[in-house]
């Protein structure tokens, strides 16, 4: 059965949070910051282009915050460059989360990588992180940080005091991929910036 389409835009989440951080977000994506506030383009500017992008980052926020509205079940995130390969049994979505209420992939990387994140609700404490995720935004927590993406939000409210277990699926990272070492390899492949680059976003 299919899903119904959801236009993010339509969500008064982002509306509210284009209220709070329109002089922070780039012309380019809606707001008011000029592009001397970002200079240089990726990928040869480092954490200027995980601020300069933070608006496309907290839509997942959004997505993830409708998602969840009234499920109790378990929410897979996937960004949409990711490929599913085969079907994925239920004995291998278990053991991804190996009981936790968080299941995510890092491994030896500063922060976690969040093309594949999974959140059990049943288990508590996990609508509160991501409550706490799009706090983090709403209250312009990022500033504090020298990145805005998803990736350190992550990270941060996962360590924060009283979050909910998480388990990391990665047993090792080799030049900055983890999904390869994860039991998730043979269902999925992600390739990264593959809508970007039909683009002409990046090469």
């Amino acid at each position: 059965m299919a899903a119904p389409a959801v236009q993010l835009a339509e969500l008064p989440l982002l509306a509210q949070f284009y209220d709070v951080a329109r002089d922070v977000i780039p012309v380019d994506f809606g707001g008011d910051a000029p592009p001397e506030m970002f200079p240089g383009e990726f990928p040869g500017n480092g954490d200027v282009w995980y601020r300069k992008s933070m608006a496309r980052w907290f839509r997942k926020i959004v997505a993830l915050d409708h998602a969840s509205e009234g499920y109790g079940g378990v929410l897979i995130w996937l960004d949409c460059d990711c490929i599913s390969t085969a079907p994925l049994p239920l004995s291998t979505l278990q053991s991804a989360f190996d009981g936790a209420g968080l299941a995510y992939m890092k491994a030896k990387r500063k922060y976690p990588e969040t093309g594949i994140v999974g959140y059990d609700l049943a288990v508590p404490g996990v609508r509160d992180l991501l409550g706490a995720m799009k706090e983090h935004y709403l209250a312009r927590a990022f500033e504090r940080y020298p990145r805005w993406d998803d990736c350190i939000t992550l990270e941060l409210t996962r360590r924060r005091r009283g979050a909910p277990r998480s388990h990391d699926m990665a047993t090792r990272s080799v030049d900055g991929e983890v999904l390869p070492y994860t039991v998730l390899a043979q269902y999925f492949h992600h390739d990264k910036g593959l809508h970007s680059r039909k683009l002409g976003l990046l090469k």
